[in-house]
């Protein structure tokens, strides 16, 4: 019987933690860049929240080109552990044009995270987003 119930509360716990694993939050966040404004950065952060270990969460970042002349991207940086990120904005964005990135929060151990990433555009025009969370495990 002590045998069962343990199996039993094994293959429960596995299915909790698979089921929170696999869940994720995917927020969709807007932003407009110009390359005729005085601003050179914008700052912004990003506070994934707690979340467990083995999971992750995402956000999205949709840049638009409002500026009256394209804008060319230069490159991009990712700092700090349990942090990932891609971009679509590779060459020239032009006028109205469209670019996304997205980074992600998968942490490994418990504790707080902080981390930054940087896209970079010619006019020495940036955007930096600080980026923080904190894991648990169970």
């Amino acid at each position: 019987m002590k045998r069962l119930l343990v199996a039993c509360s094994l293959l429960l716990s596995s299915a909790l933690l698979a089921s929170d694993s696999i869940s994720t939050k995917t927020t969709d966040l807007e932003i407009e860049i110009s390359s005729s404004h005085d601003k050179e950065v914008d700052h912004l952060s990003y506070n994934f929240g707690t979340l467990p270990t083995g999971s992750f969460r995402a956000v999205n970042y949709y840049l638009t080109n409002t500026g009256d002349r394209p804008l060319t991207f230069r490159n991009a940086r990712l700092s700090g552990p349990g942090f990932f990120a891609r971009h679509n904005c590779g060459g020239v964005l032009p006028q109205r044009g469209r670019c996304q990135f997205t980074i992600e929060f998968a942490p490994f151990y418990e504790g707080y995270y902080s981390g930054q990433f940087m896209m970079s555009f010619d006019s020495n025009y940036s955007v930096i987003v600080n980026l923080y969370g904190q894991a648990f495990r169970y």
